[in-house]
C-alpha cells in the first residue's frame, strides 16, 4: 500500500487548492431455452474464475441503436429489479474520452493536477477514477468492483460476452441492430416484430425483470 496523506483546511480556504408481455410476443416465437444459453452464462463465468478466482453474478448487456431508449429503459428496469429484492450494479461502457467529473470540483483540481487515482469518500458512497492504459474487459471490471449485487447490468457492450437485451425504437429507426448471435436474449421494442426472441414492450419493465430473474435463476 501506497503512503497515504490527510490535507486538511476549512471550506473558506484553500487547503493546498404494447401492455404485457403476451401481447408482443408473436404466435412461431420460441421461448427461452435456458439450456441454450447455460453455456454462455458458464463461458462467462470461467473467464471471470480466470480473473478473480471467485463466480461472479450474471451479467446481461442492454444494447441497441443510438436514442433506441436503452437509458430510460434502464430507468425503469432497476427500479423493478430492487422491488423483487434483486441488488443490482450498472455499467456504462463509453467509446470515447473519459469526462466523468465535473470541472471546478475538488476532485477535477485533483484529476488536473495529475492525479493518478482520485476517489471522492463520504458516509453514503464511494467514488473512484482512476487512468487506465486500456478499455478493460468487461469481465475484469465486475470481477474487481461487483462482488456485492446480484445481477450486473451493462449499457453497450454489443461486441461484448454476455448475453444481450436489444432495445429498439421503430419511430427512431428503421430496423433493429444487424447481425444478431446466440448471445441475444430477448428484444424490447414499441413495435409488434418477428424476431425469434421475447419480446417486451418499452414500458413492461415488470414483465422483463421477472424475465431476468427466471432466465439468471435469481
Amino acid at each position: 500500500m501506497p503512503p497515504i496523506v490527510s490535507v486538511h483546511g476549512d471550506a473558506s480556504g484553500d487547503a493546498l487548492r404494447p401492455k404485457t408481455v403476451s401481447d408482443y410476443r408473436m404466435p412461431q416465437m420460441r421461448e427461452i431455452d435456458h439450456r441454450a444459453i447455460a453455456p454462455l452464462c458458464e463461458k462467462a463465468d470461467d473467464k471471470a474464475d480466470a480473473v478473480s478466482g471467485d463466480r461472479l453474478p450474471p451479467i446481461v448487456s442492454v444494447i441497441g441503436k443510438a436514442n433506441s431508449g436503452k437509458t430510460t429503459l434502464l430507468e425503469r428496469l432497476i427500479p423493478a429489479l430492487h422491488v423483487r429484492n434483486i441488488r443490482v450494479g450498472t455499467i456504462k461502457h463509453h467509446v470515447h474520452e473519459f469526462d466523468m467529473d465535473k470541472p471546478g470540483k475538488d476532485t477535477w483540481r485533483h484529476k488536473q493536477a495529475g492525479a493518478k487515482v482520485v476517489a471522492l469518500s463520504s458516509p453514503t458512497g464511494l467514488g473512484v477514477i482512476r487512468d487506465t492504459d486500456r478499455d478493460i474487459p468487461l469481465l475484469e471490471v465486475v470481477s474487481r468492483y461487483f462482488d456485492d449485487v446480484d445481477l450486473v447490468i451493462t449499457e453497450g457492450y454489443k461486441s461484448g460476452p454476455a448475453p444481450k437485451i436489444e432495445v429498439f425504437r421503430g419511430t427512431a429507426h428503421d430496423e433493429p441492430l444487424a447481425r444478431r448471435d446466440a448471445t441475444w436474449l430477448a428484444m424490447v421494442s414499441d413495435r409488434t416484430i418477428a424476431c425469434g426472441l421475447p419480446l417486451f414492450a418499452l414500458d413492461d419493465a415488470a414483465g422483463l425483470a421477472d424475465f431476468l430473474i427466471a432466465t439468471f435463476a435469481l
